[in-house]
């Protein structure tokens, strides 16, 4: 792909010299001037489709360091500044060397944006207000740490992982069951469990840094013990309610950056359930 800017920028060049030459000769008896570097100049393109792979490719083809073109004497060299979630370049250099390199821009203008890949980690995590020495992994030391300053609790537990993939520019939406075993609820039969969790308008509005719409609905269905009177005898039977969760927000994350989303206590016991969330930029 190189080779065929490479081929397209050196016409292109050769142009621009022909027709510096032209001139020259046109009128006679002028002797031929020798070249003179141009003052610099700013320019901003305007790009279609933002800065896809071709664009890309076309700036590491201009960088004095891998421009594998001839230069000719009348190359100076361009400066770029740009970042990736914008549809704009801003460069700067003599104005002959912009006009070539603007041409070959405008022709590769074409494809889609470079979008960024991203591992999104959600943890729930149980806070109890007694020490229950459970576990949780090493990269939430520092979330749990801010917990304790803040809330009175004095045991957190890992429940649950999800680990998933997405892409800046869409979504991801997941539903998975929670282990009975891991929840314990005051005088109550944990029946079933289960989370979902839904990201939309994912979006990197600025370098490292991400936007975007969450979703979280955790819900149990417990069953609780009744007494009631028959007679002069009690009896027992256990109801069962749909208890849970349901966090709704937008928000601001940078990359490796773990926050808490939100805090519940599901069944109104002195307990409580945290949803924390982590991205990262994957490959």
């Amino acid at each position: 792909m190189f080779k065929k800017y490479c081929v397209v920028a050196w016409i292109l060049l050769i142009g621009l010299n022909a027709q510096s030459v032209i001139g020259q000769e046109a009128v006679e008896g002028t002797p031929k001037e020798s070249s003179v570097s141009q003052a610099e100049t700013k320019r901003i393109i305007k790009l279609k489709n933002g800065i896809t792979e071709k664009i890309e490719e076309l700036i590491m083809l201009y960088s004095d360091e891998v421009l594998p073109v001839p230069k000719p004497d009348e190359y100076q060299g361009i400066d770029f500044d740009f970042t990736s979630t914008l549809d704009w370049l801003m460069v700067k250099g003599a104005a002959g060397d912009l006009d070539v390199f603007e041409a070959l821009a405008n022709e590769v203008d074409t494809g889609f944006r470079i979008q960024k890949n991203l591992e999104v980690v959600f943890y729930l995590l149980s806070a109890t207000e007694a020490k229950s020495g459970g576990k949780y992994p090493s990269q939430l030391s520092k979330v749990v740490k801010q917990l304790e300053d803040t809330f009175q609790y004095e045991g957190y537990s890992l429940i649950e992982t999800a680990s998933l993939r997405t892409r800046v520019g869409t979504g991801l939406e997941h539903t998975s069951a929670i282990p009975l075993n891991k929840l314990s609820l005051d005088k109550s039969e944990l029946v079933k469990a289960y989370y979902k969790i839904r990201l939309v308008n994912i979006e990197e509005y600025s370098v490292n840094k991400y936007s975007m719409d969450i979703k979280v609905d955790l819900n149990l269905q417990v069953g609780r013990v009744r007494n009631f009177n028959v007679g002069e005898n009690i009896q027992s039977k256990i109801e069962y309610h749909d208890v849970g969760m349901e966090l709704e927000s937008s928000i601001d994350i940078n990359n490796q950056q773990s926050i808490v989303l939100g805090k519940s206590n599901i069944d109104n016991s002195d307990d409580a359930l945290f949803v924390v969330m982590q991205i990262r930029e994957a490959l």
